[in-house]
């Protein structure tokens, strides 16, 4: 992301509106670095101050939150497509997201401590579609895309979720890339239980935004790992809502989130079925999570020769055995043979992975010294090297 002043918006105009004038001048700090900045009181003041042909971006306060002002400007974003509106708002709701960008404005977001992070991103993104040639660039061009990495497992209960948030805390810790989670167990997802947070959106409002969503959008919805950094897509709070939810929609917003994070961890659910299946058609890495007991190597042959039959190739496919060491003995070099593919990573056994997730903290950040740790670490250590 760009930071403030890292260009100047040479052929924008720049158009604060906002009833209140002591947010209306915090609001047009926010953008001064950028350039110079115009205030409004109104939506009808902005084409007077913006002359035709000349773009703008438009950022709206809280005040430009009513249907009747979102009507004032879905009529002025249809008459002058060279604006590009920013709509800053108390709390985001799925209502009122979804008014704002049928009403035409590019972006919404929340009135809070990260504000003029949100408003930069928003602004770099817009910057782009206008082809502004000192905007910043993305981070990497569409030859060099972020890597999504699909966790997945044949049944439950193997360490899935425990997997995939470690994995995303460890990648963030062992790369300069910016990295996100995404928790597809629609029903029953555990990401948020994992890292202890509580978000505000979910994959819901994703879907919810539509054909009209894009990276700012998107990254709007994600909630902050204060720990890590990572950045999450929580799963639904009601499971009832995954049955609104296409398997499509889900793709094409992994698939998103790989334009802006270097890593898009994904959390399946617990089982084979047509989302995991397509998520893993579409993963650069699918992280296949066993354990160390018969029925669940049992379990995992079988997916394994699922994937086979389905043409997903084993290249891009990693075997995690957790709870490698424990009182099941099993013979590991065995189960390789039996499953025709290399272990990558061997989780041990250990008493500290329920502690760390009975507090909410990941096992590399609660534990960073346990071998637990260690071995996720050099998992993450494998995809990173992968990626160059």
């Amino acid at each position: 992301m760009a930071t403030a002043g890292s260009y100047v918006m040479e052929t924008l105009a720049l158009v604060v509106v906002e009833l209140d004038p002591t947010l209306r001048d915090h609001l047009a700090g926010i953008l001064e670095p950028r350039g110079p900045v115009m205030s409004c009181r109104s939506v009808d003041e902005v084409a007077r101050v913006v002359g035709d042909g000349h773009g703008a971006i438009v950022l709206l306060g809280p005040s430009c939150a009513s249907r009747e002002i979102l009507a004032q400007i879905d009529t002025l974003a249809r008459g002058r497509p060279d604006l590009a509106a920013i709509l800053v708002v108390e709390a985001v709701t799925t209502e009122l997201l979804r008014e704002a960008l049928r009403a035409g404005v590019r972006d919404v977001v929340a009135l809070d401590h990260t504000v003029a992070d949100q408003i930069e991103f928003a602004m770099d993104a817009i910057g782009e579609r206008f082809g502004i040639s000192g905007a910043a660039p993305p981070p990497w061009s569409s030859e060099r895309r972020g890597r999504l990495v699909v966790v997945v497992s044949a049944k439950g209960g193997v360490g899935k979720s425990v997997v995939s948030s470690n994995l995303a805390v460890a990648l963030r810790a062992r790369s300069s890339d910016e990295v996100a989670v995404v928790d597809a167990d629609l029903q029953f997802g555990d990401i948020c239980v994992m890292m202890r947070l509580a978000p505000k959106y979910t994959m819901v409002n994703a879907v919810e935004a539509g054909a009209r969503i894009d990276a700012p959008i998107l990254r709007s919805l994600l909630t902050r790992h204060e720990g890590s950094g990572t950045m999450v897509l929580a799963a639904p709070s009601d499971p009832r809502l995954a049955d609104q939810i296409a398997t499509a929609d889900v793709v094409r917003i992994c698939s998103m989130l790989t334009e802006t994070f270097g890593f898009v961890v994904v959390d399946t659910p617990p089982q084979l079925n047509e989302l995991s299946l397509s998520l893993m058609e579409a993963a650069d890495e699918v992280v296949l999570v066993t354990s160390a007991d018969i029925a669940n190597v049992k379990n995992m042959k079988i997916a394994l020769e699922v994937l086979n039959l389905l043409g997903i190739g084993q290249n891009k496919a990693r075997l995690v055995m957790n709870r490698a060491g424990s009182k099941a003995k099993l013979d590991l070099p065995a189960v390789e043979r039996t499953l025709r593919t290399k272990v990558s990573c061997y989780l041990p056994s250990s008493v500290v992975v329920p502690e760390s997730v009975n507090r909410g903290v990941p096992v590399v950040l609660h534990s960073p010294k346990s071998a637990v740790a260690k071995a996720f670490e050099e998992l993450a250590d494998t995809l990173v090297k992968a990626r160059v």
